[in-house]
This record gives structure tokens, C-alpha cells and sequence, in this order.
């Protein structure tokens, strides 16, 4: 077996596996359609606990110092290089004949 005979193999399964009772069961067990609250238990959040934590003003006056930083240098990048970008020229080249439609 090899990468070539993927579509083969797709194209016998898919038809039998994606019908609409699966598609429709896929929703149900993530509690999208229909639409259910209680389909994770409140243990199950708990990886995301890590970031959840408050910021201090000095971080966040931090955070935003860097993000002023950053912008400037961009600016001053994106300056330098305008100088060494050559400004568009118009075209020299035209057409002879209108294409037909």
C-alpha cells in the first residue's frame, strides 16, 4: 500500500461511514446539536486552570511597553525599507488588439 491507493480506499468507505446518522451522532456526543451544557464535567476543565491566572498592573504595563517597542521597530523596518523599494513605473507594454469576448 501506498499514498496512490488513499482515494481507492476513501472512495469505497466514505459512502458506507458518512451518512447522516453519524454526522448527526458527532454533533450530539460534543453537545453541539442539540445543544447540551452538561456534556463535559467540571473535572474536565481543570487542564485549563494553569492559565488561569490574574495579571498584575507591572505585567500588564509591562505587556503593553513591549507591544509600543515592537510597533516602533516595526515602524522604523518598514521605513528603511520603503527607501530601498524602487517606486512603481508605469507600463510600457500595450495590447494591439482588444480581446474578444
Amino acid at each position: 500500500m501506498n499514498i496512490y491507493d488513499i482515494p481507492l480506499i476513501l472512495k469505497q468507505a466514505l459512502p458506507l461511514v458518512l451518512t447522516p446518522k453519524n454526522v448527526q451522532k458527532g454533533f450530539s456526543v460534543t453537545g453541539i446539536w442539540p445543544y447540551n451544557r452538561e456534556v463535559f464535567e467540571d473535572d474536565e476543565y481543570l487542564p485549563s486552570e494553569v492559565t488561569n491566572r490574574l495579571i498584575n498592573e507591572s505585567e500588564h504595563d509591562l505587556a503593553k511597553l513591549n507591544l509600543v517597542e515592537s510597533n516602533l521597530t516595526a515602524s522604523k523596518e518598514n521605513d528603511r525599507l520603503r527607501h530601498l523599494t524602487p517606486s512603481p513605473r508605469p507600463s510600457t507594454s500595450f495590447a494591439s488588439t482588444t480581446p474578444s469576448l
